[in-house]
């Protein structure tokens, strides 16, 4: 617990520091900032569940089979970037050092394509860095490609970028409709695009089809242990009070709200749909910081604030209950206490072997 405490405090304190008015100054401290995003979730051990997952499959993937096995059971963009990565280096420190590499260049895109917006490199780090970079390593960096494609004018990097965002997690071809919101096309052209689109989605469900089926059975079996919670609800006010201060309508950061309220029901009864939710909160982050962070009058985004003010709080309180003793807990994907593993470094870790 109390390294995680250190890591925030180092990057807030980089992040405030790179406000000054010297710009060599302000370079060096933004740089170590990102360095530390880097570095914190590159040189850890086996932390969480998902990470174990990931070294299994980093330590079979060259194995006869197991190639095509994997493209059956994972997006191939992942898959051959870990393939590749195991037949060059074949080192598993490296393998979590690279990922982490891949992870923040992606993220320091974002924080330039959003108006270079320090808060949401503050929010981002305290809010969902922890899960994107330590547990969930595929959505980690399909949103962050996800949010580039959103960011871009261009269709064609919008579009490059939605593949390769698709590639890495499945669960981005949700956001497809953002993708085309977000672009200036003609209607034409939107509506020849989504044709294509659901053309390609028959064929990816026909493929990963059984897969699908496994994940989603898996998750409604233990459905039961969520429920609708106060948070949630007050989560949703929030958010849809955050719309009603916009001067402007914006249909792309509308539509992100509305999808971010129904996903949050919708969870309840169907729990592998907080990856939909985890995907658009860091959608309403970017775009959220990027218009209220430039506000004169703070009152316009009280709500706003209002609800990162609840996303810090319930980081905070998430960090202060990892203990700081390895405990054994249950492999359970409806209880998220798998992901409160406390922090060690690879060398540390008897799960890599050397």
């Amino acid at each position: 617990m109390i390294i995680y405490y250190l890591f925030f405090g180092s990057v807030s304190l980089c992040l405030l520091l790179s406000k000054s008015e010297k710009k060599e100054l302000s370079a060096l401290f933004l740089s170590l900032s990102f360095f530390l995003i880097f570095l914190f979730s590159g040189l850890r051990g086996s932390v969480g569940i998902d990470s174990q997952s990931y070294l299994n499959m980093y330590s079979l993937i060259d194995s006869p089979g197991a190639l095509a096995n994997y493209l059956l059971r994972m997006e191939p963009g992942f898959v051959f970037v870990t393939y590749i990565h195991k037949l060059v280096l074949d080192s598993a420190p490296l393998y979590f050092l690279f990922l982490s590499f891949v992870q923040t260049v992606l993220f320091y895109v974002v924080y330039l394509k959003s108006g270079k917006s320090l808060l949401l490199v503050l929010f981002y780090v305290i809010t969902v860095y922890v899960e994107m970079q330590f547990n969930v390593l595929r959505i980690g960096i399909a949103l962050q490609f996800l949010a580039i494609s959103v960011l871009e004018t261009g269709y064609k990097k919008k579009s490059i970028f939605f593949v390769l965002s698709s590639v890495f997690h499945l669960s981005t071809l949700a956001f497809f409709p953002f993708v085309i919101v977000s672009s200036n096309l003609p209607k034409v052209r939107k509506i020849v695009y989504s044709l294509v689109f659901f053309v390609i989605l028959f064929f990816v469900f026909i493929y990963f089809g059984d897969y699908i089926y496994r994940k989603f059975d898996a998750y409604f079996s233990e459905s039961e242990s969520f429920r609708l919670s106060v948070s949630s609800l007050l989560f949703s006010i929030l958010i849809l009070f955050s719309f009603s201060f916009k001067r402007e309508f914006d249909k792309l950061y509308f539509f992100v709200i509305l999808f971010m309220v129904f996903i949050l029901f919708f969870r309840v009864y169907f729990p592998i749909f907080y990856r939909l939710y985890d995907i658009s909160l860091f959608l309403y982050l970017v775009l959220g910081v990027s218009y209220f962070g430039r506000l004169k009058f703070p009152f316009r985004s009280l709500s706003f604030w209002f609800f990162i003010l609840f996303l810090l709080i319930n980081s905070v309180l998430f960090i202060s209950s990892i203990p700081d003793q390895h405990e054994k807990y249950s492999d359970s994907r409806v209880n998220l206490d798998f992901l409160l593993t406390p922090y060690s470094f690879f060398w540390e870790d008897s799960y890599f072997n050397f």
